[in-house]
């Protein structure tokens, strides 16, 4: 019994916070802009900015969730499993804070190769009015386990950061991230 109302307490409480508008989650803390492409090929990006001299993040695994589950009968659900991974970089320092952010899912009928943008501040922000960025973490879960994320402008100790994370071969994808500084 206490299973039953512990579980409805938590659905109640995800509701709850589902349902309230994005803004009252997040007061205080700035905006990432994210665009979300599907590209013919996981080089594209590489060979459209070959010049660009680009920052790798720090692949790090996350503790992963495998979703994919066999029937009785041996049979798989058909559900795929889930790759958690983080992309960092930066270090926490004392006095920093969240000052922004953003997540984003997408579902793909068939296998994608993706690449989605990210940058702080936002476009719309006044120049020079982003915190200087001390810390960046990205967590993603995808259905593949290829991807990698870049630096391509600004970075750690600026105002600015746009970041390049590439997820190939994935069915689905969701992220969240977080960017700290002072």
């Amino acid at each position: 019994m206490a299973r039953i109302i512990a579980c409805v307490g938590l659905l109640v409480f995800a509701t709850i916070c589902s349902s309230a508008p994005r803004e009252k989650l997040y007061q205080n803390v700035g905006k990432v802009n994210i665009e979300v492409h599907t590209v013919e090929s996981i080089q594209e990006f590489q060979q459209k900015h070959a010049m660009l001299k680009l920052t790798p993040l720090a692949r790090v695994a996350a503790p992963g969730l495998d979703t994919h589950t066999a029937s009785s009968d041996g049979q798989s659900d058909g559900i795929q499993a889930q790759n958690k991974v983080n992309y960092v970089i930066g270090a926490r320092i004392n006095g920093d804070r969240l000052v922004a952010q953003d997540g984003v899912s997408d579902v793909y009928p068939t296998l994608q190769d993706v690449q989605v943008d990210l940058q702080y501040p936002a476009p719309d922000a006044e120049p020079g009015s982003g915190a200087i960025i001390t810390y960046v973490e990205i967590s993603v879960a995808q259905s593949s386990d290829i991807g990698n994320a870049w630096i391509s402008e600004g970075g750690i100790g600026q105002r600015n950061m746009k970041i390049v994370l590439e997820i190939g071969s994935t069915s689905y994808f969701s992220l969240v991230a977080n960017i700290y500084g002072y």
